[in-house]
């Protein structure tokens, strides 16, 4: 019985664990991101999955009158009151904004991340689902080795370095200009001139957080400016388009993601205030809601479990 008990804490015993495993490999391995640009059309199939998967687990906790410990703890309804402030944002933001396609289509997307964390949140918020994400989490990693591996060659990208580094390495006399081209690796990634883009949208950026500081241009403003790129940054992200509102709000979530992270959670959230940097678009990933929640669920559940073993009465102490 003891090792079915702790076995259920890593492997799917029901339908529901089971349910529970496929949506967390389906959105943390960014399948769903790769079907949509693949396709051009998002699987929201499996986002009616997940919020009905999600609104039955609080319905059925709800019933009985006690919400799990994930949900009741303070941490996690920091995050969904996040998660109001932030919807209630967007729509203040929106109609800053111009108003035109691509703002609503930034409005659906900030109600859709909302909708999102809200499920993932519910959907974690058990002692049995934390572990199994945990276990899930590791395969995820074992997966993105490979893709971490590349690492460097991103930022050889990213510096506008990697033309001249394979051109001066020693494969580089039997590449010419056609085939880095088919490689990808022409142009401006060549010649550095992406380094210099993003370092002009940088600017840019913080120039029109100068002009509009308090409540910035509004929502979708960063697919609408003068440059065909996003400001590869979240701070700069909330900053030209919700001005002091914006970079509060979103230096909010970080702080409450590091108080409330445990263990593996503040790697987590490590990782995100450092892709914070480099991204502008982390509130759009499933995969970075889903880390979201699970840094909020897993901090209170470890919490939960140290003063647990701490009010335990040694063996041999009289009781």
């Amino acid at each position: 019985m003891r090792y079915q008990s702790n076995a259920r804490l890593v492997l799917p015993f029901s339908f529901g664990d089971l349910l529970s495993c496929v949506l967390v490999l389906w959105f943390g391995s960014y399948a769903c991101v790769y079907i949509g640009d693949e396709y051009g059309v998002k699987p929201l199939y499996s986002y009616f999955v997940l919020i009905g998967y999600a609104a039955l687990r609080f319905l059925r906790v709800a019933a009985v009158g006690q919400l799990p410990l994930a949900v009741r703890s303070h941490a996690t309804q920091a995050y969904l009151f996040w998660l109001s402030a932030y919807l209630i944002y967007g729509c203040w933001a929106y109609l800053r904004s111009s108003q035109s396609d691509i703002a609503f289509q930034a409005l659906c997307t900030l109600f859709e991340a909302v909708v999102l964390g809200a499920s993932f949140t519910f959907m974690l918020a058990s002692h049995a689902r934390i572990r199994q994400v945990q276990t899930q989490v590791a395969v995820l990693a074992i997966f993105a080795f490979a893709a971490i591996v590349g690492l460097g060659f991103l930022y050889l990208i990213f510096v506008g370095d990697l033309g001249s580094f394979l051109v001066d390495s020693e494969i580089g006399q039997y590449l010419d200009r056609n085939t880095l081209g088919r490689l990808g690796l022409s142009g401006s990634a060549i010649s550095g001139d992406a380094s210099d883009e993003r370092k002009d949208v940088a600017l840019y950026a913080l120039d029109q957080f100068y002009a509009h500081p308090f409540a910035g241009n509004g929502l979708g403003y960063v697919y609408e400016w003068e440059y065909s790129v996003g400001p590869h940054n979240m701070f700069l992200l909330f900053m030209a388009e919700g001005g002091v509102v914006g970079l509060a709000l979103y230096l909010w979530l970080c702080l409450a993601l590091w108080r409330s992270a445990q263990g593996v959670g503040r790697v987590m959230v490590m990782l995100i205030l450092a892709g914070s940097l480099f991204a502008h678009n982390l509130t759009e990933q499933p995969a970075v809601l889903l880390v979201f929640a699970f840094v909020f669920a897993h901090g209170a559940i470890t919490r939960r479990d140290t003063r647990r073993s701490h009010q335990q009465v040694p063996i041999g102490h009289p009781a």
